[in-house]
């Protein structure tokens, strides 16, 4: 793909400060990536920073601000390019939980969820795809969309819905980025709990009783209906993300990469 070096790779990883996308911050920074971090929560970034920094990773740039505002997203495209002189993957991991059965939700709480799980992925996408294309050397982008893509709950539409149309979103950006040797793919995780702010403001409790288990048992609940019988971590999600953003998938565009223990219910169709 025309890439640069290894040591002089950058990459945006946006909810930056906590759970899927704290962890693939470690992942990318031990690789060597100069990262772009960005999330609301000005206090976890500036932590994820420090443990950067004593990981020894290259500098990072923070931005702060709400990923679904058109100018956020633009500046922090051109901050990878301003602080580290290029882009060559972006990481669309900002995210959050809405509960609710169809008849009962707010409207306010179903625009919410597509407002963080699929505008910002669109807006981030469209910024980097304009920067990867005037910088003519291809380039790799990651959505982090969920097994509820594939496989719905009920009480949890609004985030199911916004969920698969991130995936729709990521296959129609790596038909419009393959003739610049962009790639697009997504990532669809199992329940993470591990630092995970998701299950915050009362979705921990409604999935549990949805699910009819004890709020406190709802991650093992998760483990062992999968095939494996096992939690999914930060650092699992992290390894697919580092291998859809090397040369090892030079070829795969378009995919989705299921890191859930196996769940039948969302294998991808």
């Amino acid at each position: 793909m025309g890439r640069p070096s290894q040591g002089s790779r950058t990459a945006i990883v946006t909810g930056a400060a906590s759970g899927i996308g704290r962890g693939i911050a470690h992942r990318l920074g031990r690789d060597g990536w100069s990262l772009v971090l960005a999330d609301l929560e000005v206090d976890g970034l500036a932590t994820v920073a420090r443990e950067l920094a004593d990981l020894g990773a290259p500098a990072c740039t923070v931005v702060v601000g709400d990923q679904s505002d058109p100018k956020v997203a633009e500046r922090t495209a051109d901050a990878a390019v301003r602080d580290h002189g290029g882009l060559d993957g972006v990481v669309c991991n900002a995210g959050v939980g809405v509960t609710g059965m169809l008849d009962e939700i707010d409207a306010a709480d179903w625009v919410r969820a597509f407002r963080v799980n699929v505008d910002t992925a669109f807006l981030l996408t469209r910024e980097s795809l304009r920067v990867m294309k005037r910088a003519k050397r291809g380039g790799s982008i990651v959505f982090i969309a969920s097994k509820s893509a594939f496989g719905p709950s009920a009480g949890f539409g609004a985030y199911s819905a916004s969920k698969a149309a991130m995936v729709q979103l990521m296959r129609v950006a790596a038909l419009e980025g393959g003739p610049h040797q962009i790639r697009v793919n997504a990532i669809n995780p199992g329940a993470v709990f591990a630092g995970s702010r998701v299950w915050e403001q009362g979705v921990r409790e409604a999935r549990a009783a949805a699910l009819g288990v004890n709020p406190q048992a709802l991650e093992s609940f998760y483990a062992d209906r999968t095939a494996l019988g096992r939690s999914v971590r930060p650092e699992d999600v992290a390894a697919s993300v580092a291998f859809l953003l090397s040369a090892d998938s030079a070829l795969v565009t378009g995919g989705v990469i299921n890191v859930d223990g196996g769940v039948a219910a969302a294998f991808p169709r």
